[in-house]
């Protein structure tokens, strides 16, 4: 594989509280560019 299309692969994203924040509207928001992720929070997430 060639290094041009590194940014065609989907992200496995793994994050803790502020991250898995991130991790958690991120994924809502662009779910085409997600395979997986991992939050490790105990909060309920609400999309703004």
């Amino acid at each position: 594989m060639s290094n041009k299309n590194i940014i065609q692969l989907p992200l496995l994203l793994f994050g803790f509280s502020a991250g898995g924040g991130f991790n958690c509207e991120f994924a809502s928001r662009k779910p085409e560019k997600v395979i997986s992720f991992l939050v490790n929070k105990g909060v309920y997430y609400t999309n703004a």
